[in-house]
C-alpha cells in the first residue's frame, strides 16, 4: 500500500491545528516519510520564518506498513496496515493500540505536535 497518497491530508491536518495554536517564531511543520522494516516513520521538520527547514526533525509517528507485522505489547492482537501508532522515540513506535488509521485521519488521534 503506498502511503504517501495521505500525506497531504494529513499535512493539511497538521497545518490547520498549528494554524489554532497561534505559535511565533516558525511557520510550521512539514512532514516526510521514511521506510523502515516493519514501520514508516513519520518525521516532522520545523519550518522556520525564512522558509528554511530544520536539518534532521523529529518522530511525528510510525505508520504500520502491512497486516499484522507487528503485534501491540499489551494486547497481543496484530496491527493492520495503516495503523498510526504514537512514537516512543526516533527509531521505535509506542506498540501499545493503535491511534486511529492514516486511510481514516479525521478519525485519527493526530495533532500538530505528533500522533497522540
Amino acid at each position: 500500500m503506498d502511503f504517501s497518497q495521505y500525506l497531504s491530508e494529513l499535512q493539511a491536518i497538521v497545518d490547520e491545528d498549528f494554524n489554532k495554536a497561534g505559535f511565533g517564531g516558525w511557520q510550521g511543520r512539514v512532514l516526510e516519510l521514511q521506510e523502515g522494516g516493519k514501520f514508516i516513520r513519520i518525521v516532522a521538520k520545523d519550518k522556520r520564518l525564512d522558509g528554511s527547514l530544520e536539518q534532521y526533525g523529529s518522530a511525528f509517528g510510525f505508520i504500520v506498513k502491512e497486516d499484522n507485522s507487528a503485534k501491540s505489547a499489551t494486547t497481543g492482537q496484530w496491527f493492520k496496515a495503516g495503523d498510526l501508532l504514537k512514537t516512543a522515540g526516533w527509531k521505535a513506535p509506542a506498540r501499545n493500540f493503535s491511534r486511529g488509521n492514516i486511510t481514516d485521519l479525521k478519525n485519527a488521534q493526530v495533532r500538530w505536535t505528533g500522533v497522540y
